[in-house]
């Protein structure tokens, strides 16, 4: 559709004016766009927010077990 638009451009002395409904296509593309733009910063987001839950939940992994070699270290000694 672009191609044939850049031909007729070309084609015609006067420049093509886009009609009405092509302005709302383009329009409806751009906040479409925007749309998914604000999407993917939203996953991009969260994945981040994953992956520093991720990082916690292995250094609690790492405490719990550091926890439990101390507690039977007590526990032997008693």
């Amino acid at each position: 559709m672009v191609e044939k638009l850049k031909e007729q451009m070309l084609d015609q002395e006067e420049p093509l004016e886009l009609s009405g409904a092509l302005e709302e296509e383009f329009t409806v593309a751009r906040l479409y766009i925007n749309k998914i733009k604000s999407e993917v910063k939203s996953m991009v987001k969260r994945c981040h927010q994953l992956e520093n839950l991720q990082l916690q939940c292995r250094k609690m992994e790492e405490t719990g077990r550091e926890l439990s070699s101390c507690h039977l270290l007590i526990s032997q000694r008693l």
